[in-house]
């Protein structure tokens, strides 16, 4: 077997039919490819939708968890459970490219000894307008040492758009955050590719990052989302505070990534209800980071995770005397 597709899905009836469509479209791959799909407790018709394709496809196997345990969880539990060569993420929202299969087994065949193969991917938005993301290494080909990949070009928390060698997987015992609908899949991107001997970039669209409303991961305002993707920096640090020995390129990329996270969800937090800050206060205040770590960070990052109420008051005081300042400054410019 040389590829197991992992699907976890979550009510997943409107999109799920699409991105399995997609996978029977590399039809020079399916006697060599398996598709597990995890159903974690979905309460549409997401199982008799699978039990159908079953019928025809039987190399699409259907798991089914009686209580919901969230996508780590599903995504772990296929790990397991997959007997391919190569393992490929896919959420139930995605789709494949006509000829991904294809393009990732010839890069496979040239390069045997990889452990991890980044692809480039196309963003989906709701009018089903395809976009190709510009945010990518390099326009070329990349092979590198994953740290030193990781190091060059950073390292973004999906698993969708990759593939992974299994036995690497396994040997080094990389696995998801449980328990969290965001932020789950970080600690598994940054172990595979601290881990990997050799890491690939093709920039070639593999996946269409797909536009699903439903999605447990795309919530627009989900207060959760915010706690659980702050959550995921205690993954890192817990990760990094067990290394015996931490060079600076591990100091510097793990500054990068808490920096990052606490950017992205300090905008966001600004909207919350004086309760929502005072659970924010909490979550924040849980994590737990190495002082050398902190003390790194940007000013405004150090304010934000140690006083999060003060920083919030200061930012709503500070806003009508920029714009105090804004108008005087161009009253007088005149």
């Amino acid at each position: 077997m040389l590829f197991s597709i992992i699907i976890p899905v979550y009510n997943g009836e409107r999109s799920l039919p699409r991105t399995l469509e997609s996978i029977l479209q590399q039809r020079n791959f399916l006697d060599n490819t398996e598709v597990l799909v995890i159903n974690d407790a979905s309460v549409d018709n997401t199982r008799t939708i699978v039990e159908q394709y079953i019928k025809d496809y039987p190399f699409i196997r259907l798991f089914n968890f009686e209580k919901n345990r969230r996508p780590g969880s599903a995504r772990n539990f296929g790990i397991q459970e997959s007997s391919g060569k190569y393992i490929v993420f896919c959420d139930a929202d995605d789709l494949l490219a006509e000829d991904a299969l294809s393009v990732v087994s010839d890069c496979l065949d040239k390069n045997k000894d990889l452990d991890v193969l980044e692809c480039n991917y196309f963003l989906e938005n709701d009018r089903g307008h395809l976009t190709e993301n510009q945010y990518h290494p390099s326009a070329g080909t990349i092979i590198e040492k994953g740290e030193d990949y990781m190091i060059k070009y950073g390292v973004r928390g999906f698993t969708w758009a990759r593939c992974y060698r299994r036995d690497f997987i396994l040997k080094n015992n990389i696995r998801f955050s449980e328990g969290r609908t965001c932020g789950e899949d970080l600690i598994f991107s940054v172990k595979s590719f601290y881990y990997a001997d050799k890491v690939m970039f093709i920039n070639y669209p593999a996946v269409v990052y797909g536009y699903n409303p439903a999605s447990v991961s795309r919530k627009v305002v989900d207060t959760n989302k915010i706690y659980e993707d702050i959550l995921s920096i205690n993954d890192i640090s817990e990760w990094v505070s067990g290394m015996k020995i931490l060079n600076d390129n591990i100091r510097k990329f793990t500054v990068k990534i808490v920096d990052h996270i606490l950017r992205r969800n300090i905008k966001a937090s600004l909207s919350l209800k004086y309760s929502q800050w005072r659970q924010l206060e909490a979550v924040l205040g849980s994590i737990k980071l190495p002082i050398e770590i902190v003390k790194r960070l940007p000013f405004s990052r150090r304010c934000f995770l140690r006083c999060p109420h003060v920083f919030k008051n200061f930012v709503i005081l500070s806003k009508p005397l920029h714009s105090i300042a804004f108008f005087f400054f161009h009253k007088f410019k005149r």
